[in-house]
């Protein structure tokens, strides 16, 4: 990749095409202080960042930016990845008559794109790789280029899984909120639409950390506190709720016996685990039932023992009665027991998860500031906890 990136001729590239040269992320249209017109690409970190990625020499006294094209260092990184691959046993070298072809694959949006814009990046990428100092001309580099028939499959059909090696496509975003934006570049998809299919950002690179404010971080921890706060420990996000699952059968509020009718009043025990950090305060703050379809409802009561992880709400007899007849009226709507379609004891839980569901709202703050409001919806078995 180091390879590909340096032998690009990016003056020479956009000047054909009438247009600026750059190695940025975004244009400078993004701001990070909307308020005073700064632009995300001015800031301290980000020139920075990108320092090492600058080709700038003095020529007959004048600062010249190559933005990145660097012919040497594109073919020595060729080199060093030929050797590196032939050395593991991963690529056979040929000869100079009879090279080992390697091919990669750029899918374009349209098939002008591969004359207007391919053919120029076909050229640097060969040009570099199949210098006789990468490897004698032993191994061969041979560019394919591909444009696909509806322009959205560049995306949904390859970009999106990851299906390619390269491929071009257009994404755009709030100028005001360049910060948001960086989501793409998170290995776990989140935003729908990654840009990162190798390194996992939801660890701490041990061999090139991401250092902010003194301390090493995952990328996903770092976008996640600064574009919406979060909870970390070690540099990593760690999820507010640990467990989050029923204990057992709930009980029948008059005699203690077991039930699986909430209809009839109950007292449910589940085992609810928030995360311990220190700084970071957790309070329950409502339990409702949310019958799909319908309003949600607080339950008659509950209590929750940070000690033990336990929380333990009651249905009310009257509660269950309308709760029931609510989701009656939504899912038996003109049926009676016994005609097809009807089911039967709907506020059972058996029909948890597909009919109705337990919410828990809870506040989170992080060292002392202003809590924000959050629910989980429980799950039946602790097998059932999404990862």
């Amino acid at each position: 990749l180091n390879g590909l990136y340096w032998s690009i001729d990016r003056n020479t590239f956009a000047s054909n095409k009438g247009a600026q040269p750059s190695i940025e992320y975004f244009s400078s249209a993004y701001l990070s202080d909307p308020e005073n017109g700064v632009s995300y690409n001015d800031s301290a970190a980000h020139k920075q960042a990108i320092a090492k990625w600058h080709t700038v020499r003095t020529v007959d006294g004048k600062t010249v930016d190559n933005y990145g094209y660097d012919l040497d260092k594109a073919v020595n990184c060729f080199k060093n990845a030929v050797n590196e691959l032939a050395s593991q046993g991963k690529i056979v070298l040929g000869t100079s008559s009879r090279p080992t072809e390697i091919h990669i694959h750029i899918r374009w949006m349209y098939s002008t794109d591969i004359s207007d814009y391919g053919a120029e990046i076909k050229s640097y990428f060969e040009t570099a790789f199949n210098d006789p100092k990468v490897c004698n001309n032993k191994v061969k580099l041979v560019v394919d280029q591909e444009a696909v028939t509806n322009w959205e499959d560049v995306y949904n059909v390859w970009m999106m899984k990851g299906r390619f090696d390269l491929a071009f496509g257009a994404i755009s975003g709030n100028t005001y909120n360049p910060l948001n934006f960086l989501e793409v570049l998170k290995s776990d998809n989140s935003s729908g639409f990654t840009l990162n299919w190798g390194p996992d950002t939801s660890k701490v690179d041990t061999k090139n950390p991401l250092v902010y404010d003194g301390h090493k971080w995952a990328f996903d921890a770092l976008w996640e506190v600064s574009d919406r706060g979060g909870v970390v420990d070690n540099g990593v996000s760690v999820k507010t709720v640990k467990n989050y699952y029923f204990d057992g059968l709930p009980k029948l509020i008059s005699s203690g016996a077991e039930t699986s009718d909430f209809s009839l009043g109950v007292n449910q025990s589940v085992n609810l685990e928030f995360v311990k950090l220190g700084g970071v305060e957790i309070n329950i703050t409502k339990v409702q039932v949310y019958p799909v379809g319908g309003q949600n409802t607080d339950v008659t009561s509950f209590t929750y023992d940070k000690n033990t992880n336990k929380l333990n709400f009651t249905i009310g007899a009257t509660l269950g009665g309308n709760l029931k007849q609510a989701l009656n009226d939504i899912f038996n709507k003109d049926k009676s027991p016994g005609d097809a379609g009807y089911i039967d004891n709907i506020f059972a839980r058996d029909r948890y998860g597909s009919y109705w569901t337990i919410e828990v709202y809870y506040t989170l703050s992080i060292g002392g500031g202003t809590p924000s409001e959050s629910y989980v919806t429980l799950v039946k078995t602790q097998a059932e906890q999404v990862s």
